[in-house]
This record gives structure tokens, sequence and C-alpha cells, in this order.
């Protein structure tokens, strides 16, 4: 019912909505950031959530998505997260994607110590 409140804990294996080639990205993008603003970032299946956004770029919700994401999970799933968000930003910058959700992934990037991020690659 509407009254009824899920614990952010219980979100966090909704990760797996990566995987559901039957949802539209659009929609999944949507979703998965209600999921990750609930959960402060915390999600399941962090690999594949990052190879979707990977696929979904470029997308103002995909770096909100990766901004929250960024140093959570286990230290594998940290590293190919720091890849694809590194890439999206790549790829927002070449598509001119105008929107504070840039600015605020280059800034995480750059306080995980990702400081060879370059506007023009």
């Amino acid at each position: 019912d509407s009254q009824s409140t899920l614990l952010p804990s219980t979100l966090e294996g909704l990760g797996r909505w990566a995987m559901a080639t039957h949802l539209d990205d659009q929609r999944w993008l949507e979703l998965t950031e209600k999921v990750v603003d609930s959960t402060d970032g915390h999600i399941e299946f962090g690999i594949e959530v990052g190879d979707r956004l990977r696929s979904a770029q470029p997308s103002a919700a995909g770096l909100r998505i990766l901004t929250k994401m960024l140093g959570r999970g286990e230290i594998w799933e940290q590293h190919h997260l720091d890849g694809v968000a590194a890439e999206a930003l790549r790829s927002a910058t070449r598509s001119r994607l105008e929107d504070i959700a840039v600015d605020r992934l280059r800034e995480r990037l750059i306080q995980r110590g990702r400081y060879d991020l370059n506007d023009s690659e």
C-alpha cells in the first residue's frame, strides 16, 4: 500500500534490472536513479549496472547514477565503475552535454584520484 516504505537495503538488489533487456534505457535509467538516490549509491550487480550505463551514454541521468555509485561496492566494482565513469564523462564532453551532472561527475572522479581526465579526449 502507499503507506508502506521499503528499507534502502531492500532496494539494493534491484541492480539486477540492468540485465532486463525488455526494459528500455530511458525507463531503466529512471528506475535505477530512484534506487541509487534511495540507497546512497549502494546497489548490487555494480558491474552489470556499469556496463548498462556505458551503453546508455551520453545521459545526464546516467552521469548522476555513476556519481552516486562511485566508491561503493567491492574494490573490483569500484575500479570498473571508475573506468565507466571516465568513459561516460568523455562521451558527455564530446557530445557537448550541458548539465550540472557533467561537472559533478568530473569533481567526484577527481576526488577519487582520477586527475588524468582531459576535456579534449
